[in-house]
C-alpha cells in the first residue's frame, strides 16, 4: 500500500514539474526576439525657426545647420506602429551615447517637445497633431546589431506661434 501512495505521489509531482516546465510554447518564444543591449550615438540638426537670422556664407545664402552631439537630453523612443503615448524615456550621455535594451525592428525617436506641446490657438489644432505625431528620427536594430549612429531632425513648432 505504500509503494503506491509514494508511486502516486512521485507520479504527481513529477507531472506539476513537467507542467511548469513547459509553460512556455514553442511557437511563442520563436516568434519573439531576444532584446539585446544596443548603443546608439545620436546627433541632432535643428531647422531654422525664425527669429535671429542664421549666419549667412559667401554666396549669401542662410548657412545649413550642422549636426551636433545630442549631449545629456531625452528622447523618447518606440517601436515603430505603437502610439506615442507608450514611448520610453531615455538619456543621453556627455558624448550623446545611450544604451538600450531593444528587440529587433523598427523604433521611432520623439523629442520630449513632441509629447508635451499643446497648440496655442484653435487653429494650429491640425497642424499640431501631424506635427507631433511625424518622429524627429527613426532606428532599425538588426538582430546581433549592438551599435548604431543616427542623426535626428529638430523641426519646428506647430503648436506654437512662429518666432519673428
Amino acid at each position: 500500500m505504500k509503494f503506491y501512495r509514494n508511486l502516486f505521489y512521485i507520479t504527481l509531482l513529477s507531472l506539476v514539474a513537467m507542467s511548469c516546465k513547459s509553460s512556455k510554447s514553442p511557437e511563442s518564444t520563436e516568434n519573439n526576439e531576444e532584446s539585446a543591449d544596443v548603443l546608439i550615438t545620436i546627433r541632432v540638426n535643428a531647422d531654422y525657426c525664425g527669429g535671429a537670422a542664421p549666419p549667412v556664407n559667401l554666396s549669401g545664402e542662410p548657412e545649413r545647420s550642422k549636426s551636433r552631439l545630442f549631449v545629456k537630453k531625452e528622447i523618447y523612443y518606440v517601436s515603430e506602429g505603437k502610439e506615442i503615448s507608450t514611448a520610453k524615456k531615455a538619456t543621453t550621455d556627455q558624448l550623446g551615447k545611450v544604451t538600450l535594451s531593444l528587440k529587433p525592428g523598427n523604433y521611432n525617436l520623439f523629442l520630449p517637445s513632441k509629447l508635451t506641446s499643446k497648440p496655442t490657438r484653435d487653429y494650429y489644432a491640425e497642424s499640431c497633431a501631424k506635427w507631433k505625431s511625424t518622429p524627429n528620427g527613426k532606428i532599425t536594430v538588426a538582430k546581433g546589431e549592438n551599435s548604431i549612429s543616427t542623426v535626428i531632425r529638430k523641426t519646428c513648432n506647430a503648436c506654437y506661434d512662429p518666432a519673428l
